[in-house]
């Protein structure tokens, strides 16, 4: 990826209003992904796990002009669980999209 740039999931985009906010547009509560590090050897995506912080989820309120682009990501279920509640593990799906893929292509796993 670009530098600067991150993996973040989406959990609800909202609006407080003008006097709430110093911005105009909604907001996003977003949890983070850990950097690409890894890659999927079978399907060469880049594996991705949420990310945690003092023994919770590391999450963040940003204005959602600051998202640059959706990416679709694939759970990676634990054995046994196909519960979507209880996924952290997912794979970042290059080949749905030509630009991501032209991206992740020159993109280097740690």
């Amino acid at each position: 990826m670009k530098i600067g740039l991150q993996v973040r999931q989406i959990k609800v985009i909202f609006n407080v209003g003008p006097l709430l906010s110093k911005t105009r547009h909604p907001l996003a509560y977003v949890h983070w992904f850990r950097p690409l590090q890894s890659i999927d050897h079978m399907t060469q995506m880049f594996c991705l796990m949420l990310s945690s912080q003092q023994h919770g989820p590391n999450v963040e309120v940003i204005p959602v002009n600051c998202i640059c682009r959706p990416v679709h990501l694939i759970p990676h279920w634990h054995s046994g669980n196909m519960s979507g509640d209880e996924v952290d593990k997912f794979l970042l799906n290059k080949y749905i999209d030509l630009d991501l893929f032209d991206t992740l292509e020159g993109t280097v796993a740690m």
